[in-house]
């Protein structure tokens, strides 16, 4: 039989291999902008951005992929004080940072950085039933010689493996659907923002940091 402490090796390799689901913290433009001076007035239309990525600081596991990916999500505020709705895209803004324009990015750019992978979970297959696998010596009928049997049976060890990974691959599930409602929510490129109305949001820049961001606003004319 395969020993105890060997078991409990495989219980901790499954741990170790299938990780665990980092959780995702929502994010809230609004909260950013209370007390703030408005931005720039631009013929009734108002913008604003503020100097902090917001993704990273409430999702640390991410900070490093992004800083890898140069993505940096920048709060920013609009106000549409005219009579024409405002689409906001590379034709109505130019972001500005350190003092050069930067690529405003659309969710398919980034959305795969943020999904946390499900592989890690299924390494826990492999592992479930290695610890599933059993010897055992088999009393013999007098006159004969000492029998082994094996094979593959839930035990305790697999079954908390196998349960680790239902467990991990739902969450993985759940974090990645509440990330992608919040980031579609609050992501403000290619959004229109309709006339006599206030958006909070986001813009995704394609930049290694933040210094002195700013949003200009292009000639917002009918078509």
């Amino acid at each position: 039989m395969i020993r105890i402490r060997t078991k409990v090796f495989f219980f901790i390799a499954g741990l170790f291999l299938g990780g665990c689901a980092m959780p995702y913290r929502a994010m809230d433009p609004k909260e950013i902008f209370l007390g703030k001076e408005p931005g720039d007035n631009h013929s009734g239309i108002s913008i604003s951005c503020f100097d902090t990525d917001l993704v990273s600081p409430r999702n640390k596991w991410l900070a490093k992929k992004l800083w890898r990916e140069e993505m940096v999500f920048v709060p920013v505020k609009v106000e549409n004080k005219t009579e024409l709705p405002l689409i906001l895209s590379e034709q109505t803004l130019e972001f500005i940072n350190d003092y050069t324009p930067v690529e405003m990015l659309e969710s398919s750019r980034y959305l795969n950085v943020f999904n946390q992978k499900l592989w890690p979970s299924y390494l826990l297959l492999p592992v479930a039933l290695i610890a599933s696998y059993y010897t055992e010596t088999v009393e013999p009928p007098a006159g004969e010689g000492v029998a082994v049997r094996s094979g593959f049976r839930l035990n305790i060890w697999s079954g908390a493996i196998a349960l680790w990974g239902i467990i991990n691959t739902t969450r993985t599930l759940v974090v990645n659907r509440k990330m992608r409602k919040d980031i579609q929510q609050n992501d403000l490129y290619l959004k229109t923002v309709l006339p006599g109305s206030t958006a909070y949001g986001f813009i995704c820049i394609k930049a290694g940091k933040l210094n002195n961001p700013m949003v200009r606003i292009r000639d917002h004319k009918p078509k």
